[in-house]
């Protein structure tokens, strides 16, 4: 992250942070380049980091009453894609805390490190994490995606959502069933659910560690540890923390590292679609990976029909789809947010064209 200089906002406890490179002439307000994994430039009039539920309320408050509202609020800005070049307000959520509350019961603040409170929990015995190591971004904006790998979804755990309302700072928890969690999905994503500001997560997790090796990747790699793990990562005693640097080792291999390659993860939603028309395109293409689901449903592998697309590896201005994860769009040229979304809809575009097949995008976009 670049040197940063902050001075205090005369009417509140929040920094505004400005890099040095935002001081350059004909530069105005905080480059937010640096603040969200894609890289795509865009500019904060104001930026605002947030520390308490309290700053946070105050600053909710004041902007209403200046008849201004944040247009973006940020976490770790790793499932966000920045539609505009300029953002009158961003507020930056750094709330920090984790507290274990015995029986595998787990309290976490919103700006937290996922991957950070993952290896947290498994130094506190307490399991069913390891299989979302290493996911980028923070608390907070896990239950919103409801983020998923190997078999696994933090929907699974969660047993309440506090949250404030940006509007009135009202602050109420929100059972597992109000979350509605669904495949990358929950009741944050939607419209009603976008004007609450998420503070913490309460998990329940399990206090014996039971690997879930149902992925066939993972399975393989867990059975060729050696191939994954250095001599020291062999020798840890406790299963499913070895399991969690297995889940890492993986996902370095076949996931550009942000810092060096913007991205976002995976960009597209696997599609799911019922039995028969997964028996329709097993008929035209026998090779096609799908999962199946509890309802008669499969869920396909986007990643496998944007490979046999022909996009793998592909770029164009500057955008492109990763060579070892076709469902991960990469953005080496730091180009705009329209930018990337114009390359994403011209696969989307094209895979339905090929399977009659509509992709969605995973990330946020605002």
């Amino acid at each position: 992250m670049p040197a940063r200089a902050c001075w205090s906002d005369s009417k509140s406890d929040a920094r505004l942070l400005k890099t040095e490179a935002d001081t350059a002439p004909g530069v105005a307000g905080f480059n937010l380049a640096g603040f969200n994994t894609l890289s795509i430039p865009a500019i904060a009039e104001r930026f605002i980091e947030v520390t308490t539920p309290e700053q946070l309320r105050e600053e909710l408050a004041s902007l209403q009453a200046s008849g201004l509202q944040p247009a973006l609020i940020l976490g770790g800005g790793s499932n966000v894609v920045l539609t505009q070049p300029r953002y009158p307000v961003v507020l930056h959520l750094q709330m920090k805390g984790i507290r274990f509350r015995g029986d595998g019961h787990v309290t976490v603040a919103a700006g937290e490190n996922w991957h950070g409170f993952v290896e947290r929990t498994l130094e506190h015995k307490c399991y069913g994490l390891e299989n979302l190591a290493l996911i980028p971004g923070s608390c907070g904006a896990a239950p919103i995606q409801n983020i998923g790998a190997y078999g696994v979804e933090i929907g699974e755990f969660v047993t309440a959502v506090r949250a404030m309302h940006r509007q009135s700072g009202e602050i109420r928890s929100f059972s597992a069933d109000e979350c509605r969690f669904a495949y990358r999905d929950s009741y944050f994503k939607g419209p009603e659910g976008r004007q609450w500001i998420i503070l913490s997560l309460d998990l329940q997790l399990r206090t014996q560690a039971r690997l879930n090796l149902a992925y066939p990747e993972l399975a393989a790699a867990w059975a060729a540890q050696s191939e994954w793990l250095n001599e020291s990562e062999l020798q840890i005693a406790d299963e499913a923390q070895r399991l969690a640097r297995v889940v890492a080792a993986l996902r370095r291999y076949k996931l550009p590292d942000p810092a060096v390659t913007p991205n976002s993860g995976s960009f597209f939603k696997n599609p799911i679609v019922d039995a028969q028309r997964f028996e329709d395109l097993q008929m035209r293409w026998p090779g096609i990976v799908g999962y199946p689901l509890a309802g008669g449903q499969v869920k396909l592998a986007a990643g496998w029909l944007i490979d046999r697309a022909g996009h793998k590896g592909s770029v164009s201005g500057g955008v492109g789809l990763h060579h070892r994860q076709a469902l991960v769009l990469v953005n080496p040229g730091r180009c705009s947010g329209a930018a990337v979304l114009d390359f994403a809809s011209r696969i989307q575009q094209d895979i339905a064209r090929h399977f009659a097949v509509n992709l969605e995008i995973e990330p946020d976009q605002y």
